[in-house]
């Protein structure tokens, strides 16, 4: 009776189906599974369950990773150059300032270049943190901590560089988002339960939601001679 009730659309589990048909009043035969086969049947669940939160707490947090990378991005705007030497002339201004000098050559930017530093040094701190099945558990050595720090924009990287950084972050985020709503919308419409099939649900989407775009696509590309080629042409 399961089986006939799936192939006509039915969603929920085995389970489910005996409780409906319970509720409903008819006649069931009790199928009671080997202790080995619940174990793992629980164990699926609760790891499902487990997932799902994880999912909806990581949607949860790119909103907010969002909010900061736009406010680095428009930091790093503002904090004017950008690039090899540019912590060491604000730590010039700080001390030209520091020395009771004044002027713009002290003063300009210099204010937009320190929030910079200290939302991209937050920034890779959230990159450490292995909750979420990445960072780096443990004690961090010099070079870890110079890793982390070079993962995200900040005054060192070049105006493109960090452009492409922070685009980079704002579409992983965004993925996220849409992840935690996927999952949301598999879970009403498959009995309220989270299971395997989400994993093809999203591959699907992936398939046809690539996350950045393909090497070689027909963006159309200047040649020497100003003339435009189409990399499909080639």
């Amino acid at each position: 009776e399961y089986e006939l009730a799936k192939s006509q659309g039915y969603k929920g589990s085995f389970f489910d189906y005996m409780k409906d048909m319970k509720a409903a009043g008819r006649n069931t035969t009790t199928v009671n599974l080997p202790p080995g086969e619940k174990k793992f049947d629980e164990t699926i669940g609760k790891n499902m369950a487990d997932r799902f939160e994880t999912i909806q707490t990581g949607g949860i947090e790119a909103r907010s990773k969002m909010a900061t990378y736009q406010a680095l991005s428009e930091s790093l705007g503002d904090a004017g150059y950008t690039g090899m030497g540019a912590e060491k002339l604000l730590s010039a201004k700080r001390a030209a300032q520091a020395l009771g000098m004044t002027g713009d050559a002290v003063n300009e930017n210099i204010g937009a270049a320190e929030a910079a530093k200290a939302i991209g040094n937050q920034l890779a701190l959230q990159l450490r943190n292995p909750s979420g099945g990445a960072g780096m558990p443990g004690a961090l050595s010099d070079k870890d901590r110079e890793f982390l720090i070079a993962s995200v924009p900040g005054l060192t990287k070049t105006a493109d560089g960090n452009k492409r950084l922070v685009d980079v972050a704002m579409k992983i985020e965004q993925r996220n988002i849409d992840v935690a709503r996927l999952a949301m919308e598999y879970m009403r419409n498959n009995g309220n339960r989270l299971d395997a099939g989400f994993y093809s649900a999203l591959q699907d989407y992936a398939d046809k939601n690539p996350l950045f775009e393909k090497v070689g696509t027909n963006k159309p590309q200047p040649k020497p001679d100003g003339s435009i080629v189409n990399w499909d042409d080639l």
